[in-house]
């Protein structure tokens, strides 16, 4: 049978029925595979099930930004986004958003520093930067999210209203979340793009964010779901200092 690499195919991005059945046609007559397989499958559905309980479920990635930028149309602020690659989440948020409200996106634009675990390669999503000149309410911070963002973060001086972070390593989503927290107000929405649903997930976004709140106090309740992100809105946040 052809490699699913080959055809860069993603199983872990389909729906919970598609993926059980992907993995009963890979499997063959492996039952251990197909055990380990369903498996994680199953822990994805828990994380649906639990984490993520109450949570409306997103037609997709889109979708689930397209609500976190509806709730918190109301509130004053900007939005930021960690982990651009070609703009496509960022120019739809730019757009859910408002054109009088400002969006900032962050990235080197010079792909994975590291490699992701057996997931993803050193280098993948390096791209050229895209051009946001038709959207007025758009503006990018090039280079390490490390020295960047403390750069940013010293000059502004608004809340920071919706947050999506699109960065897959653990280390840097403590890093952002410790940083940009104590700009989000009570209603604020963080999203996280790889938070579950793939292999490994409870290492990364998962991990970091269950730390991040159980450290700082932080109350969130999810408001939304797709196949792998979450939307969360923050109600309790003591470190909020705008």
């Amino acid at each position: 049978m052809t490699d699913e690499r080959s055809l860069r195919l993603k199983p872990w991005r389909w729906s919970l029925r598609a993926r059980i059945l992907w993995a009963l046609l890979r499997s063959g007559h492996d039952a251990e595979k197909m055990s380990g397989v369903v498996d994680h499958i199953l822990q994805s559905y828990r994380v649906q099930t639990t984490d993520l309980k109450g949570a409306h479920k997103a037609v997709d990635r889109f979708d689930a930004l397209s609500i976190a930028a509806d709730r918190t149309k109301s509130l004053p602020g900007l939005a930021v986004e960690f982990g651009v690659f070609q703009g496509l989440t960022l120019r739809h948020l730019a757009k859910q958003i408002g054109p009088d409200r400002r969006i900032v996106g962050f990235d080197t634009f010079e792909g994975l520093p590291d490699n992701w675990g057996d997931l993803l390669e050193k280098g993948t999503f390096a791209t050229k930067i895209p051009s946001f000149d038709d959207l007025g309410n758009v503006t990018l911070e090039v280079g390490r999210i490390e020295e960047t963002l403390p750069k940013f973060l010293q000059q502004n001086t608004q809340p920071i209203s919706l947050v999506h972070i699109d960065c897959p390593y653990y280390d840097i989503n403590i890093f952002i979340l410790e940083k940009v927290l104590p700009f989000v107000p009570p209603g604020g929405v963080v999203v996280f793009d790889e938070y579950y649903g793939y292999p490994t997930y409870e290492r990364h976004e998962f991990k970091a964010w269950a730390e991040i709140r159980s450290r700082l106090d932080i109350v969130a309740v999810p408001v939304a779901y797709s196949s792998r992100s979450a939307a969360f809105r923050v109600d309790r946040n003591p470190l909020n200092v705008t």
